[in-house]
């Protein structure tokens, strides 16, 4: 796999992350949604699609970083819906 240029940074504050609504992709770079709450000592993704909502429950120690722009998650899209609910 290769890596990434850009340099990820470790999430101390998630509120900016947050109220900007962030967009959060998985390990093989597909977009999952956008970064709406912390709970605990997790963040809920929402996917918006055309006929439903999915929410995940995603653990912080499944997030690989942060690039400024998206949220990065340690899990590819194929066990996504392991933190589904």
């Amino acid at each position: 796999m290769a890596q990434r240029s850009s340099v990820f940074d470790n999430i101390d504050d998630w509120s900016l992350i947050i109220d900007t609504r962030r967009e959060a992709t998985t390990s093989d770079q597909a977009l999952c949604g956008r970064v709406v709450a912390e709970f605990k000592d997790a963040i809920i993704v929402l996917n918006f699609g055309q006929y439903q909502t999915n929410k995940f429950l995603v653990p912080k120690s499944k997030v690989d970083g942060f690039d400024g722009t998206r949220v990065h998650l340690k899990i590819p899209q194929t066990n996504l819906f392991l933190f589904c609910y």
